[in-house]
């Protein structure tokens, strides 16, 4: 999980860098299709001086509507150009949220990343092969094969480690190891009954004091005595004399045994309170051999 965790954050500072990188190319391919555009189109104001500026920006009806295979493959690298640059600018301030996000282990931050990687892998992969379908050279063959293994290869490798981390911090994957300091969202934890949740989810690392445990098998033990005793004076109710004095001395064994547990050499007694049978200190019980006996 550390590694899965530490490799997505190198992810996002990657995909930050290649934000921006998007940003400078689109920018710089916006203007130069631009620039093609206006060749095929005749905008271009000739020095000569035979047509003049208005008739250069607005070459008319028949000029516009009629275009050859290379004008519409440039007015395609355009639109692709303009679209990738809009998407480019969006992916730059997701990808930050994505770098905060997984430091913090947020969910809720990580999700909106993928609506922005995939879309702009799709349009640099296309404007890469529409460049490819025609004539070109020098600066341009470089970009479009740079756009295209920094889209397709590379990037599409990052989006399925991203996946994979997410689904982890969502609990969709399984795994052995449980997750520790996750932020979930408090509507994620409502309406889970349906849901298949495992065991080490509910599973609470509290570790209990000395004092309290050692306390709490003391208190158990003496329970454990008093039940002991008690059962006992119930059935010398109905004993013999001798019979009942061996029981009394068994109660006191066990009372004696109860007081070296508890260390306390002289319980405490509330005055005029209830006192139990056969504890040291306390009243003759019926069974004592100075008390009432039984028949």
């Amino acid at each position: 999980m550390d590694c899965l965790h530490n490799l997505t954050i190198f992810i996002a500072l990657w995909n930050i860098i290649y934000s921006i990188l998007q940003i400078v190319i689109f920018a710089w391919q916006t203007k130069y299709v631009k620039n093609r555009q206006w060749e095929f189109e005749n905008r271009q104001i000739p020095i000569d001086g035979t047509i003049d500026n208005f008739q250069a920006r607005f070459p008319g009806l028949y000029g516009i509507l009629t275009e050859t295979p290379e004008r519409r493959r440039i007015n395609a690298l355009f639109a692709l150009a303009i679209t990738s640059l809009i998407t480019a600018l969006l992916h730059l301030i997701l990808s930050i949220l994505l770098f905060y996000g997984v430091s913090t282990k947020r969910i809720n931050f990580i999700l909106p990343w993928f609506f922005t990687i995939l879309p702009l892998i799709i349009l640099s992969t296309i404007y890469a092969i529409i460049w490819w379908s025609g004539d070109i050279f020098d600066t341009q063959l470089i970009m479009s094969v740079t756009e295209f293994v920094l889209s397709l290869p590379i990037n599409s490798i990052c989006v399925v480690i991203v996946l994979l981390f997410f689904f982890r911090i969502k609990k969709s994957l399984k795994s052995i190891k449980h997750l520790e300091n996750v932020n979930y969202a408090r509507n994620s934890l409502i309406n889970k009954t349906n849901s298949k949740m495992p065991s080490w989810k509910n599973d609470w690392n509290v570790e209990l004091s000395k004092e309290f445990t050692s306390q709490k098998r003391i208190m158990k033990q003496k329970d454990r005595n008093y039940d002991l005793l008690h059962n006992s004076y119930i059935c010398t109710s109905s004993l013999p004399k001798e019979n009942s004095k061996q029981l009394h001395l068994t109660a006191d064994h066990l009372a004696e045994h109860n007081r070296i547990l508890s260390n306390e050499d002289n319980p405490p007694r509330s005055p005029g309170g209830p006192s139990r049978p056969g504890i040291p200190g306390s009243p003759a019980s019926p069974c004592s051999p100075g008390g009432p006996s039984g028949p």
